[in-house]
């Protein structure tokens, strides 16, 4: 297993790093660029344009390639479901700046409602394989600690 992610994680990186190029210019092609505030800073400007939805491309590659060279182990599969499921909040956010033509795409207090159902799902998951402790290791004193409830 981590033989497979020690493979898994630099290939992702490398062939998405490969790939961006190719994937800006189709965003360009399409048209699905980063659209501006007209009432933002001028810096910004600059922003206009932009090809957004890159995280598409890394997130399908790195579950392409985790799933080839990782295995389907449990713990495995509850990561891929965490960077599936963050990155779909990130689609959706892009997909509707691109579908209204606006800079606004979903509101923070939905994107934040997401990623915390994701969070507890996710825990619960890691619960349920048995890769869940409230122990924590403290290295300076070589002790550990319980901390409950208190620690998600």
């Amino acid at each position: 297993m981590r033989e497979g992610v020690l493979i898994a994680l630099p290939a992702a990186f490398l062939f998405s790093a490969l790939a961006f190029p190719i994937f800006i210019k189709r965003m360009h092609f399409l048209q699905y660029g980063q659209q501006i505030r007209e009432d933002g800073p001028a810096e910004h400007a600059i922003k206009a344009g932009t090809p957004t939805m890159g995280g598409a491309l890394f997130v399908t590659v790195t579950i392409a390639i985790c799933l080839i060279t990782g295995g389907l182990l449990p713990i495995l599969l509850a990561v891929l479901f965490l960077l599936l499921s963050c990155g779909l909040i990130g689609f959706i956010d892009d997909y509707l700046k691109v579908v209204r033509r606006q800079s606004l795409g979903l509101k923070a207090r939905s994107k934040l409602a997401g990623e915390a159902a994701v969070a507890i799902i996710f825990l619960a998951i890691l619960k349920m394989i048995g890769q869940y402790s409230s122990v924590i290791w403290v290295p300076i004193f070589n002790t550990e600690i319980d901390l409950g409830l208190t620690y998600p």
